[in-house]
């Protein structure tokens, strides 16, 4: 999906401007016009480009496999992954210099179901669920290519950016694992007995940091304090069964 905003490629994220604001010989090339000090360096392609598009890959499937008259085996598969890039008016004329979000998402499924009598019948299955989002500019926050922040306040504050990028990261990642079993009897013509039970585990290493640059030496880092990282690892464990008696 293309989207519907567009943007111009006018400037790259390392494009250098500046005013000249030295008198004669060094600036005022004309004291009429001080606009024409102005030093404008603009090395996109000039072409005009989505700002919002995105593209999605979705793949479900299912297996079922019967061991025996008693055994029956089923697998399924649910997946979905993607990228898109939100809209910036601020950077209309530096589209390149926005971070892009990519995202992760399926779930298997294993499942069996075992026929132990005529009226008693046994559930058990295992479930994988994983959710990676990504947001982020280049591969790695030290990329040689991220700018000094003060790059995107060079035209003033009511203009669009004319260099510079987005200096912050979102790393989250999820998953689960799930085994959930159950026995259903029948017992007699009034009462059906079902018992089970449920085990849930959970991974979550999730983070988001803002990226520093030296102005001096052009060094991107990760920012150090603490008020600018957001870091969550926990491995939450669930635990949890029943009995039921259905009187029918």
């Amino acid at each position: 999906d293309k989207g519907h905003f567009i943007g111009r490629d006018l400037f790259r994220p390392s494009d250098a401007t500046l005013y000249v604001n030295t008198p004669p010989p060094g600036g005022y090339t004309d004291p009429q016009n001080p606009q024409a000090d102005w030093r404008i360096m603009s090395t996109g392609s000039g072409d005009f480009v989505s700002m919002s598009d995105g593209e999605r890959f979705s793949i479900n499937a299912a297996a079922v496999y019967e061991a025996s008259r008693r055994l029956k085996l089923d697998y399924n598969l649910f997946m979905q992954s993607g990228s898109y890039r939100g809209f910036n008016h601020f950077r209309k004329y530096t589209p390149f210099g926005q971070n892009t979000e990519a995202s992760l998402n399926m779930t298997h499924i294993l499942g069996t179901r075992y026929t132990l009598t005529n009226t008693t019948f046994l559930n058990l299955s295992y479930s994988f669920q994983r959710n990676d989002y990504d947001n982020r500019l280049y591969p790695t926050p030290t990329d040689g290519r991220h700018v000094s922040p003060e790059a995107a306040n060079r035209v003033g504050a009511f203009a669009f950016a004319v260099s510079g990028n987005d200096l912050y990261v979102v790393d989250h990642r999820t998953s689960s694992h799930t085994i959930v079993g159950n026995i259903t009897s029948q017992v007699n013509r009034i009462h059906q007995v079902k018992s089970g039970f449920q085990l849930r585990y959970h991974v979550l290493d999730n983070e988001s940091f803002d990226i520093d640059v030296n102005q001096a030496t052009g060094q991107a880092s990760p920012a150090s304090e603490r008020w600018r990282r957001t870091v969550l690892n926990a491995r939450p464990l669930e635990l949890s069964a029943f009995i039921q008696d259905k009187m029918e």
